[in-house]
């Protein structure tokens, strides 16, 4: 028997703060890296998946449940309104290391 932990395996934080005001936050400290870090669950998903990641709704719902996944969902959208319900765990992925490279000097 196998026992598989639902994990939301988004960046921490998101869901109180925009990824632009966090990549600042770290710039503003001085520090030049980030290191995105992800769980190999993530990548075996997407490939028992079909090749087709999990939407972060669907994440935070598997993770917290059908009470608080919703709840924490919201609050991620509400700090990061450029996601909608079609927003995968690598679209956040994308959207941070997009946002490192935005504001690197």
């Amino acid at each position: 028997m196998r026992l598989t932990l639902d994990i939301i395996v988004i960046p921490d934080g998101l869901q109180y703060q925009s990824i632009q005001t966090i990549v600042s936050k770290i710039k503003s400290l001085g520090m030049n890296a980030i290191r995105l870090t992800y769980a190999i669950q993530m990548v075996d998903q997407y490939y028992s998946n079909g090749n087709k990641d999990t939407t972060v709704q669907q994440s935070f719902t598997n993770a917290l449940g059908s009470t608080n996944g919703p709840k924490v969902y919201a609050k991620f959208l509400a700090a990061n309104p450029s996601f909608n319900a079609s927003t995968t765990r690598l679209d956040v992925f994308d959207a941070v290391a997009a946002e490192c490279a935005k504001q690197r000097e």
